[in-house]
């Protein structure tokens, strides 16, 4: 908080904007606001303030901490961790959220006023007295095991939300609720009948969990009412009048299967959701005119009775066992969505389906004739499900459909002027292999996807002028005629089986983007792609020459794919062209003039092998890399000046000559065979990033790396002395693999290091003066065990890991003091005296088998994070966590006596905003729930629900 006060008190006043309106202001209230905070002393006395409210907004403490704390006047959210309480008049002043919890005690005296969220834990169940409760609560949460009755006047009248535990089970006394709450839940045990004026009027949501099961009788439920959730086991007849006029959302859950009488749904009701079970009739004005959502549940399958579904109704569910005739004006006019289950295959007489709808879904059972007329000309969205295989008569789809969806089972005809005029999208299912007649299509169609069982020849005529995206599934293999395909579309993927020549003028000039599939392998002459495509992707299978001429200048983005392997002609390629990647068996000689200068990226596959002749590659090129195959040494001046990424595959191990690598390369990767000295000059001037694969293992000699190398990676086999001079001095990243180790001589690091990483197997003294002063991170594998000798790390270092098998002691001032992030691996258990820890600590983490008494003033006052991991079992005594401590992570057989925890440890910030604390010792494990049990009973159910319908 200092560093921060600081921050603020060095900025200049123009940094803080003040409202000008304030000064001019008539309310001479403002105008004072303004003259303060334009006084710096006056406003860093505030800035200190609000500082301090954040910095203690959260503690955590049982009676003897807090006793001893200091800046209690700051606290807002206070966790108790024990009994007893303290005094009311000891409570932070600007308290607001209070969670007892481990308390279980009686409460015996007032809570302060300021306390607007209290949460009781799971071991409280003590009578609430009167007056003991602030008046300021607003929210008020009871854990598992309250169950007491609730006593007239002991909940305050500023209450708003309630919840009950689990084991709550008492009757609510008249009056006993105030009139200000607005949200009461109840746990999985509350079973009680509610006496008239049990329930205030100002309530509005009612949750009851699963054990509730008591008839609801009229009165009981204030009018104020809008949200009412059952639990699980509620069955009972609801009584006329029994639900509030102002009740708009009702959900009944799994077992509840009771004939809704006449009158027990209020008017106002607007969603209506039953559960698994419920199967009854509904009569005529058993539903309330103001219903606008109703779902059924699974089981459900009665008849739906004229004048039983309410004008209001726009959305209609049912679930998988309804299969029942919907007679002629049983669906209101309103209804604009519907959904069918999976059992429903009913015919669907003309005029049943009002013409307010707009979206119609059929489950995978359906599949009756459409006849004309039986569709609303107000729908906009169709889909059959996988069972719907008839033939659609002309003027049965309505010319309002916009996406129509056929299921996996339908292949029928599509007969001209059977679909409407304005549809945008039809996809049709893996079945569908039916000839498609001309003008079948509307020209209102953009999206046109066949699935996998189409394989029809399309004649000219037959796709309609206005179609974009047209995508064939895998069977499809005919000859595309010139004019079938219609000048609109734009992409075109022909999928795996497609193997058809392509005549010129077959694909349409608006073509952008095509794309073959596995089993392409056709000749196409020049002519035979549009001018307007730009996107070209050819299969597995493809490999075929191509003719000069035949890929116009369009294209920008070329792929073939892993049989491709033919020579390239000069102008086979277009100007146009700036990426190409070859497939896995393409390996040609690349000759002179053959790939266009406007190539930027170039990607060879796995086989390719091939020597690249001086001037192949065009000088726009930026990126290249070859597969794992080549192998081939670089001749000079074969690599364009334009090149700035080079990766080469496992197999390439060839000396890299003197200036063959243009000096505009920057990046360049090794694959795992390269293993060759690097003869200076070799490497360009400007290359700033260098990985080594894993074979490489060859001593670097002073003035091979270039002095604008900034990354430098060895992989595993590296395993070399570095002599002084080697490393470039704007290096500032190294990494070594598993085989090094060796010693580093002083002065071979270059002082432009920041991070330096030993892999695995390094295990050497490090002596001081061999890491320079610029390091910040240091990284050592997991074999490293070496004393660490004070004046070994570098003062610059913020960040130090030490691996698996580190145990050494630490003597103090070995640590350098900047350092914030210390890691040890799972071996180190050895005991850090008090000053082996730099203050600047924030970050402290020990390994698996870590396990020795921390004693007080080891850990640095400026510590936020500590973790300890299984093994560790020692007690905290008091003072040895430090009061910045604000996340705490440790095993499970610690022991943590009142007093040893920092004042403001909080566990995690990300619980604080919620209120929401955790203890640092486990709870015991508790058995499945009855909700759990009821939970998985439901998921049963549902599975076998196909069954049951039966």
């Amino acid at each position: 908080m200092d560093k921060l006060l600081r921050m603020i008190i060095d900025l200049p006043d123009e940094s803080f904007e003040i409202n000008g309106e304030l000064k001019k202001s008539s309310n001479i209230s403002d105008r004072l606001l303004y003259r303060v905070l334009n006084y710096k002393v006056i406003r860093v006395e505030i800035y200190k303030y609000i500082l301090k409210f954040i910095e203690h907004r959260v503690v955590v403490f049982d009676k003897s901490r807090y006793d001893q704390y200091t800046d209690k006047s700051y606290i807002t959210k206070l966790k108790w961790c024990s009994d007893p309480l303290p005094d009311t008049s000891e409570f932070p002043p600007f308290l607001t959220h209070l969670y007892l919890h481990s308390f279980s005690k009686k409460l015996t005296q007032t809570l302060p006023n300021t306390i607007t969220t209290l949460i009781f834990g799971d071991d409280f169940n003590q009578i609430i007295q009167h007056g003991t409760l602030p008046n300021s609560l607003t929210t008020l949460t009871f854990g598992y095991e309250f169950n007491q009755v609730v006593l007239p006047n002991s909940l305050p009248n500023s209450l708003t939300t309630l919840t009950f535990g689990d084991k709550f089970n008492q009757v609510i006394l008249p009056d006993t609720l105030p009139n200000s709450l607005t949200t009461l839940t109840f746990g999985e045990d509350f079973n009680q009948v509610f006496l008239p004026n049990s329930l205030p009027n100002s309530l509005t949501t009612l949750t009851f969990d699963n054990g509730f099961n008591q008839v609801v009788p009229p009165g009981s439920l204030p009018n104020s009412l809008t949200t009412l959730t059952f639990g699980y086991e509620f069955n009972q007849v609801v009584l006329p009048n029994s639900l509030p006029n102002s009740l708009t959302t009702l959900t009944f859950d799994n077992d509840f299967n009771q004939v809704i009488l006449p009158g027990s749904l209020p008017n106002s009701l607007t969603t209506l959701t039953f559960g698994f079970s419920f199967n009854q009739v509904f009569l005529p004005d058993q539903l309330p005119n103001s219903l606008t959502t109703l779902t059924f549940g699974s089981k459900f399958n009665k008849v739906i009775l004229i004048g039983s579904l309410p004008n209001s109704l726009t959305t209609l569910t049912f679930g998988d066992c309804f299969n029942q005739v919907v007679p002629a004006r049983t669906l209101p006019n309103s209804l604009t969505t519907l959904t069918f289950g999976n059992g429903f295959n009913q015919v669907v007489p003309p005029g049943t389906l009002p013409n307010s709808l707009t979206t119609l879904t059929f489950g995978s059972s359906f599949n009756q004739v459409v006849l004309p007329d039986q569709l609303p000309n107000s729908l906009t969205t169709l889909t059959f499900g996988n069972g719907f295989n008839q033939v659609v008569p002309t003027g049965t789809l309505p010319n309002s459909l916009t996406t129509l969806t056929f299921g996996n089972g339908f292949n029928q005809v599509i007969l001209p002027g059977s679909l409407p005029n304005n549809l945008i999208t039809l996809t049709f299912g893996s079945s569908f292999n039916q000839v498609v007649p001309p003008s079948s299509l509307p020209n209102s169609l953009t999206t046109l996807t066949f699935s996998n069982g189409f394989n029809q020849v399309v004649p000219p005529g037959t796709l309609p002028n206005s179609l974009t995206t047209l995508t064939f599934g895998n069977g499809f293999n005919q000859v595309v005629p010139p004019g079938s395909l219609p000048n609109s579309l734009t992409i075109l993927t022909l999928n795996s089986s497609f193997n058809q020549v392509i005549s010129p003028g077959t694909l349409p000039n608006s073509l952008t983007t095509l794309t073959f599939g596995k089993h392409f392998k056709q000749v196409y002459p020049p002519g035979t792609l549009p001018n307007s495509l730009t996107t070209l992707k050819f299969g597995n299978n493809f490999n075929q020459v191509i003719p000069p001429g035949s890929l116009l200048n369009s294209i920008t983005t070329l792929t073939f794919g892993d049989d491709f392997n033919q020579v390239f002609l000069p102008n086979s390629l277009p100007n146009s062209l700036t990426t190409l990647t070859f497939g896995y068996r393409f390996n040609q000689v690349v000759p002179l003039g053959s790939l266009p200068n406007s190539i930027t990226t170039l990607k060879f596959g796995s086989y390719f092998n091939q020597v690249v002749l001086p001037g192949s590659l065009s000088n726009s090129l930026t990126t290249l890399k070859f597969g794992n195959n080549f192998n081939q040494v670089i001749p000079l001046g074969s690599l364009p000046n334009s090149l700035t990424t080079l990766t080469f595959g496992d197999d390439f191990n060839q000396v890299i000559l003197p200036n063959s690598l243009p000096n505009s390369l920057t990046t360049l990767t090794f694959g795992d065979h390269f293993n060759q000295i690097i003869p200076p000059s070799s490497l360009p001037n400007n290359l700033t990033t260098l990985t080594f694969g894993n074979g490489f293992n060859q001593v670097i000699p002073p003035g091979t790396l270039p002095n604008s190398l900034t990354t430098l990676t060895f992989d595993n086999r590296f395993n070399q002395v570095f002599l002084p001079g080697s490393l470039p001095n704007g290096l500032t990243t190294l990494k070594f693999g598993i085989n090094f180790d060796q010693v580093f001589i002083p002065g071979t690091l270059p002082n432009s290091l920041t991070t330096l990483t030993f892999g695995n197997g390094f295990n050497q003294v490090v002596p001081p003066g061999t890491l320079p002063n610029s390091l910040t991170t240091l990284t050592f594998g997991s074999s490293f065990n070496q004393v660490i000798f004070p004046g070994s790390l570098s003062n610059s270092l913020t960040t130090l890991t030490f691996g698996f098998y580190f145990n050494q002691v630490i003597s103090p001032g070995t640590l350098p003091n900047g350092l914030t992030t210390l890691t040890f691996g799972s071996y180190f258990n050895q005991v850090a005296p008090p000053g082996t820890l730099p203050n600047s600590l924030t970050t402290l983490t020990f390994g698996s088998y870590f396990n020795q008494v921390i004693s007080p003033g080891t850990l640095p006052n400026g510590l936020t994070t500590l973790t300890f991991n299984s093994l560790f079992n020692q007690e905290f005594l008091p003072g040895t966590l430090p009061n910045s401590l604000t996340t705490l992570t440790i095993g499970d057989k610690q022991v943590i006596p009142p007093g040893s925890l920092p004042n403001n440890n909080d566990e995690s910030f990300d619980e604080i905003d919620d209120f929401d604390y955790q203890t640092p010792i486990s709870p015991p494990q508790t058995p499945k729930s009855q909700d759990q049990y009821k939970q998985e009973e439901t998921l049963d159910q549902q599975q076998d629900s196909s069954q049951e319908c039966g």
